[in-house]
């Protein structure tokens, strides 16, 4: 497993379906590990983008020290693809599987309209 530390700053510009874009600024995560431990590394916890660079099908994720937080999962292309909710505590456990090569963490936000969420661009 491999934990990230002092990460570069990326800054990514979401799309909706029915509202304006946002923009979002996130740590930034490039691996070819398909085992992964997400710690945040700022107080409160801003996003972070993981771009996955292996060959396997799946990728299995260690989430507990980023709850709350929404996990948006998209294609190599930048189409999002769904999201995991992960609602509990920093100090919980949390894991996921996931088949999406680029995943994007934010802090969780009931206002925030995962369901008109269609892709996102690098800025």
């Amino acid at each position: 497993m491999n934990q990230n530390t002092a990460l570069p700053i990326l800054s990514i510009r979401l799309y909706f379906r029915s509202i304006p874009s946002q923009v979002v600024e996130v740590n930034s995560w490039t691996t070819a590990d398909t085992s992964l431990v997400v710690k945040t590394l700022e107080s409160p916890f801003k996003g972070i983008f993981i771009d996955l660079k292996h060959e396997q099908l799946n990728t299995q994720l260690d989430l507990g020290g980023v709850a709350p937080s929404v996990v948006l999962q998209f294609d190599e292309q930048g189409q999002f693809t769904g999201a995991s909710l992960s609602l509990g505590t920093t100090s919980g456990s949390f894991g996921l599987v996931t088949q999406s090569k680029r995943l994007l963490i934010l802090p969780f936000d009931a206002e925030f309209p995962i369901g008109q969420l269609s892709h996102f661009e690098l800025n």
